[in-house]
């Protein structure tokens, strides 16, 4: 059985898929899932091999789930509108800008042949992630409370600051993004052209200068990293990249597998809808993960001796707590980490930090839950199950990150870029399984 790779509900007999290759434009029939293993073949494009394994995300072929929860944000009414003001955000002194995104004009595109689809596009890479191999990609839950982090955390993925010097993830990250209630109902467009606008300011190397909108109660968002390879630029790479071109026309893609760099989707459900009866459904969906991520921040668990503002309702030790339980529910194929948000707010963790950016690469010698474990208080109930999780489960991994100058408020290396400390090890192990 097939699924869904944005509502991540099963595909069922009688589903229907449209398919789009964005080399090859045309409006056909919707491909009809009859439940065979061999019906994977017909959402790939037919009419060359390249299309469904590209070197570029916006090269290849994108799907829609008819009857899927996830919308287009652009949906108007009655037919799809990726024009005008429909795609700006409004900026002070009455200033209004679109977002300089590909997913944009990638819209628009399939929109001229596809006007009256209300679902949202995606690309081929997502769906083959998470229905074949984990070669094609990871699928990453988030999972704590509001204004922990997530957003945050799949936002750095997709900048260019991330990957520099690892030769590991040597990569120039495309980013994908859809946002959706879990009722089936319409996300704002502001808060969708607020994401895309603030990976296109990460892309060119500038802090936003709008907010990095968190994700809403009720709602889903999916944040994709596609990890295309960089362009090669000495005359010998260049004719090496070609000999490869060459051989990756001949073969048939399915008779090698994958040959690009994979795919990471984060999904962030915004307050972990933490009442009783979102359990089940929730643990339906992280049966379909291939990564869960416990998040939780520096200052809603440790007395670090800073202001860290009001906290949200959902930010309490008790809803902490519950997000960490939520690592009971992942099945053995499942694997488990947590992911400590805002470290910078703590002297200790900030002198961490600073170890991990001096090392190469973000080495793993710098172990995280030694670190973690020294700040948490025994007294503290909150503190004091995190700290027993911590000793009972030695292959439990902790990843402390950092993130600097998002807003533009803070300076570092010297630089108005934005950058993460302690992400790219994150990133690492989700790929690798290794830090």
């Amino acid at each position: 059985m097939l699924i869904c790779p944005l509502c991540l509900n099963d595909v069922r007999p009688g589903a229907e898929f449209l398919v789009y290759c964005t080399q090859h434009p045309r409006s056909i029939a919707p491909i009809v899932y009859r439940g065979e293993t061999s019906d994977m073949e017909l959402l790939l494009c037919d009419a060359s091999p390249r299309c469904s394994n590209p070197q570029s995300m916006w090269e290849g072929v994108f799907l829609a789930h008819r009857g899927c929860r996830a919308r287009n944000p652009f949906w108007e009414a009655t037919q799809v509108n990726v024009s005008g003001k429909a795609v700006q955000i409004e900026r002070p002194a009455g200033r209004f800008l679109e977002p300089d995104d590909p997913q944009i004009p990638n819209l628009r595109k399939i929109a001229d042949s596809y006007r009256n689809v209300p679902e949202m596009w995606f690309p081929l890479a997502l769906f083959r992630a998470i229905n074949e191999h984990e070669d094609w990609g990871k699928m990453v839950m988030l999972t704590g409370p509001r204004q922990v982090g997530k957003t945050i955390i799949a936002t750095m993925a997709m900048s260019q600051s991330t990957y520099v010097g690892d030769k590991l993830l040597a990569c120039t990250p495309q980013a994908f993004t859809s946002m959706y209630t879990l009722d089936g109902g319409f996300v704002s467009k502001t808060p969708f052209l607020e994401a895309l606008h603030s990976v296109a300011q990460l892309r060119r190397g500038m802090s936003a200068d709008g907010p990095v909108a968190p994700t809403g109660r009720n709602e889903v968002h999916v944040r994709s990293v596609f990890m295309a390879k960089r362009a090669k630029k000495g005359r010998w790479q260049k004719l090496m990249q070609m000999v490869r071109d060459t051989i990756d026309f001949m073969i048939p893609i399915n008779a090698i597998g994958p040959r690009v760099h994979p795919t990471i989707s984060f999904f962030d459900f915004g307050g972990e809808r933490f009442g009783d009866t979102a359990v089940p459904e929730i643990a339906h969906w992280i049966q379909n993960m291939h990564v869960l991520a416990a998040v939780i921040e520096i200052p809603g668990l440790i007395r670090c001796g800073r202001d860290a503002g009001t906290p949200d309702t959902d930010s309490t030790p008790d809803s902490v707590k519950r997000a960490i339980e939520r690592l009971n529910l992942a099945p053995e194929s499942t694997r488990r980490c947590i992911v400590v948000t805002k470290a910078d707010l703590s002297p200790q963790a900030e002198a961490y930090l600073r170890k991990l950016g001096r090392a190469e690469n973000e080495t793993s010698e710098l172990n995280g839950k030694v670190v973690l474990c020294g700040l948490l208080d025994s007294e503290s109930e909150t503190e004091r199950a995190l700290l027993e999780l911590l000793q009972s489960d030695n292959s439990l991994p902790v990843f402390l990150i950092g993130t600097y100058n998002l807003d533009g408020s803070r300076l570092g290396r010297g630089t108005e870029m934005p950058y993460s400390i302690g992400l790219r090890m994150f990133l690492r192990w989700v790929l690798t399984g290794k830090k």
